[in-house]
C-alpha cells in the first residue's frame, strides 16, 4: 500500500516538476496591460480609474453605441468608462459626462446625443461642421437654427457682413460672394467707385484712387481735369484754378503758347507796342502768337537827321552824329520813372549813349520794386505765374506787382491735409509733412471711445487708412468674446458677434468655478449649476462642492450610498459613502505569490508585480521545488516496486 501510494506521488511529484516549466494557460482578467496597451489572446486593454488593465473580449469590445453595433455578440459600453462592469446589457455611467459640456449622455437620463463631442447636445447651436449639434436629427445647411458667421470681409461697408446657410457645404464654409455684402448693404462694391465718404470695396480705404465727372472746362490747361472727391458731400460741384491746374488763369495774360483760360484760344492777346519797345517801333500794337509777340515797327539804323529821332529803338537819340559842342547836354528821350533827368552828352562832336541809370530796365519792367524802372509812366503792375516762386496750392494761377517787393494773387497757405497736394506750401506732401492736420479715427465705440486720432503715417495715396491698435490700444483686436470689451468697436461686446457663436469663458456660480458657451448672440447658462449633491449625476465623486453648502462628495450626507471603484495596489475593489465618510476599500490585499498561500491558481495578480500565477517567478520556484523534493521522496520506492513486479515476471 504504502509503495503503491509512493507511485502515485512519484507521478504527481513529476507532474509539479513539469509545471515548474509555467506552461498552461494563466487567466489575466484585472491585470495591467504592458507598455504599448497590449493584452494576452482573448483580453483588450480598458481604462479603469487611471489604470489600464486587460479585461475579456466577451465582457465588452469597446464599441461606442450601447447595443451591439460590432455583430460579434460582445456587449458595448457606450464609450463612457471602459466596459458594462454591472453585466446589465447597457453603459455604466461613472462618467456621464465624457465630453465635460455640462450635458450628460443620452444612455445615462441626460440630452446629450454625442458624448465624446463637447458641440453635441440638444438645443446647442447648430454649426457648419458636418455634424448634427442640437441633436434634432438635421445638419448643417438643412437645419433651419445654423448659426450664421462672419462673412471674410469686415471693413468699410462689410462689418457685421455674414454668411447665410447657402454657404455651409460640406461641413465648412464657403467664403461670401459680392452678392452677398450687396444683400448687406446696398453700397457694396466690387471696385470702389462712388463718392460717399464710405469703404465701399471694404479694402480698408476710403473713397481711394476716385476719377470724377470732368470739370466744367474740358479745353487747354484744362483738359482733363476732373472733380474732386469730397467724401460725404459727393464729388466737388464747381473745380476751381486748384482742380485745373498752376498754368490755368481765369482771363489769359501770359504769352507762353499755352491756352491758359481754357476757351480754346492760344495766347492772342494784344498789347501797346510802347510796353516793350522805344522810338518809332512803340507806334501800334503787337499780338502774341506761339508763346511770342510780333507786330511792331522795326529797328532802323540810326541817323543824324532829322535830328532827335531814336531810329534804331535803343533809347538814345542820334548817338554818334558829329557838329556838337564839346562838353554840352541834352535830354534823353525817356524822362519818365527812373529815366527822369538822363542826359545824353557831346563827346569829341559826337552826342554819347544816354545812361538812365543801374535801375533802368528795358521793358518790358520786371523788378516789383516800387519804381518805374522802364521809364513808361506805369510802375511796377507786371505779372508772373505764382509757380516761378511758390510750390504746391501756391503756385496757382498768377500774381501781380503791387508794390515795393510786394505781390498779390497766389492762394494762400492752408492747413496741410491728406490728398497728396501740398497745402501749406512748404514743398512737403501729406505724411511726409509733419504739419499734416490728423484727423479723428473712424470708430468711437468700445475701446475705440474717446479722442483718438490718426497716426500721419496712415496717410496714404491721398486718403486715411483706418486706424488700429496703433490710435485705439492694446484692446483693440477681432472681438475676443470673453474680456466684457467691444474690442473691434462694432458696438457689440462679447458674445454678440457671429464671430463668436460657440466661443467658451470662465464663470462663477456661487461657489463654483465653470464655464458658459455663447449661443445666439448671449452667454448661456454657466455650468456646473448649483445644485443637490446628486449621486445619478456624477455629483458626488468630482471633488466639486455642487450645492456650495461647504461639504464637498462623501462628506455631504446627501451622496450616502454612493458607490466608487478603489483599488489595494493593482486590485480593484469598491468602497460606499456611509454617515458622511467613504468605508475601507474592499479590494484584496497585495500578498506574495506562493503555492503555501493556495494562490499560484487562481488566476489573480496577487503581489501586482504584473505577472499571474505560473507567470509569476514565485510561482514557478514553489511548484518546482515541491516536484522536485517529493521525486526524490517517492524514487526508492518507485524502483523498489519496479524491480518486485520484474521478479514476478509481470
Amino acid at each position: 500500500m504504502i509503495e503503491k501510494r509512493a507511485f502515485q506521488l512519484f507521478v504527481f511529484a513529476a507532474g509539479l516538476w513539469v509545471l515548474s516549466g509555467c506552461s498552461y494557460d494563466p487567466a489575466y482578467e484585472g491585470a495591467l496591460c504592458d507598455a504599448e496597451g497590449g493584452c494576452p489572446p482573448g483580453y483588450i486593454c480598458v481604462e479603469e480609474g487611471g489604470l489600464s488593465r486587460c479585461r475579456r473580449e466577451t465582457i465588452h469590445d469597446g464599441e461606442p453605441a450601447v447595443t451591439d453595433d460590432g455583430g460579434d455578440q460582445r456587449q458595448d459600453d457606450g464609450g463612457l468608462d471602459g466596459y458594462d462592469k454591472d453585466s446589465d446589457g447597457g453603459p455604466d455611467c461613472d462618467n456621464p459626462d465624457m465630453d465635460g459640456d455640462g450635458h450628460l449622455a443620452l444612455a445615462c437620463g441626460g440630452d446629450d446625443c454625442d458624448d465624446s463631442n463637447d458641440r453635441v447636445y440638444l438645443d446647442a447651436p447648430e454649426l457648419c461642421d458636418g455634424v448634427d449639434n442640437d441633436c434634432d436629427g438635421k445638419t448643417d445647411a438643412h437645419d433651419g437654427d445654423l448659426r450664421v458667421t462672419a462673412c471674410d470681409k469686415q471693413d468699410g461697408v462689410c462689418r457685421g457682413a455674414a454668411r447665410d446657410e447657402s454657404l455651409c457645404s460640406d461641413g465648412a464654409w464657403l467664403v461670401c460672394r459680392p452678392e452677398d455684402f450687396s444683400a448687406h448693404d446696398a453700397n457694396y462694391e466690387a471696385e470702389e467707385t462712388l463718392c460717399d465718404g464710405l469703404d465701399n470695396d471694404c479694402d480698408g480705404l476710403t473713397d481711394e484712387s476716385l476719377s470724377g465727372p470732368a470739370c466744367a472746362k474740358t479745353l487747354g490747361v484744362c483738359a482733363g481735369a476732373t472733380r474732386p472727391c469730397l467724401g460725404e458731400q459727393g464729388f466737388k460741384e464747381i473745380c476751381d484754378p486748384v482742380d485745373y491746374g498752376q498754368d490755368y488763369e481765369a482771363t489769359e495774360t501770359r504769352c507762353d503758347g499755352l491756352d491758359n483760360d481754357c476757351d480754346d484760344v492760344t495766347d492772342g492777346m494784344s498789347r501797346d507796342c510802347s510796353v516793350a519797345h522805344f522810338g518809332p517801333c512803340a507806334q501800334g500794337t503787337e499780338t502774341c502768337a506761339g508763346g511770342n509777340f510780333s507786330g511792331c515797327p522795326a529797328p532802323g539804323d540810326e541817323v543824324c537827321e532829322p535830328a532827335g529821332i531814336d531810329e534804331d529803338c535803343d533809347g538814345s537819340v542820334d548817338e554818334g552824329c558829329t557838329g556838337c559842342t564839346s562838353g554840352s547836354t541834352r535830354n534823353c528821350p525817356l524822362q519818365a520813372g527812373v529815366c527822369l533827368g538822363a542826359l545824353s552828352t557831346c563827346i569829341d562832336d559826337e552826342w554819347s549813349a544816354c545812361d538812365y541809370g543801374p535801375q533802368y530796365e528795358q521793358p518790358p519792367e520786371t523788378s516789383c520794386d516800387g519804381l518805374d524802372n522802364d521809364c513808361d509812366g506805369i510802375t511796377d503792375g507786371m505779372s508772373r505765374p505764382c509757380g516761378q516762386t511758390h510750390v504746391g496750392w501756391c503756385s496757382i494761377g498768377s500774381e501781380t506787382c503791387i508794390g515795393a517787393d510786394s505781390w498779390d494773387g497766389c492762394p494762400q497757405p492752408q492747413p496741410e491735409v491728406c490728398d497728396t497736394f501740398d497745402n501749406d506750401c512748404d514743398d512737403q506732401i501729406d505724411a511726409a509733412d509733419p504739419e499734416l492736420v490728423a484727423t479723428p479715427c473712424e470708430m468711437t465705440t468700445g475701446v475705440c471711445t474717446g479722442e483718438h486720432f490718426h497716426d500721419l503715417a496712415k496717410c496714404a495715396g491721398g486718403v486715411w487708412n483706418p486706424c488700429d491698435a496703433a490710435e485705439y490700444g492694446p484692446d483693440f483686436s477681432g472681438e475676443s468674446c470673453g474680456d466684457g470689451l467691444d474690442n473691434d468697436c462694432d458696438g457689440l461686446t462679447d458674445c454678440g458677434p457671429p464671430a463668436c457663436e460657440g466661443a467658451v469663458r470662465d464663470c462663477q456660480n456661487d461657489c463654483l468655478a465653470g464655464q458658459q458657451i455663447c449661443q445666439a448672440g448671449a452667454w448661456a447658462e454657466c455650468l456646473p449649476a448649483v445644485g443637490p449633491e446628486n449621486i445619478a449625476a456624477g455629483d458626488c465623486g468630482d471633488g466639486l462642492d455642487n450645492d456650495c453648502d461647504g461639504r464637498a462628495d462623501c462628506a455631504d450626507e446627501e451622496c450616502d450610498g454612493y458607490d466608487e471603484e478603489c483599488s489595494n495596489g493593482c486590485h480593484l475593489g469598491h468602497r460606499s459613502c456611509q454617515a458622511g465618510a467613504f468605508t475601507n476599500c474592499d479590494a484584496a490585499e497585495v500578498v506574495e505569490e506562493r503555492e503555501r498561500n493556495g494562490n499560484c491558481g487562481d488566476h489573480v495578480d496577487n503581489d501586482c508585480d504584473g505577472n499571474t500565477d505560473s507567470d509569476d517567478p514565485q510561482c514557478c520556484a514553489t511548484a518546482g521545488m515541491t516536484g522536485a523534493l517529493l521525486l526524490l521522496w517517492a524514487l526508492p520506492f518507485a524502483a523498489r516496486r519496479r524491480r518486485r513486479k520484474s521478479g514476478n515476471g509481470g
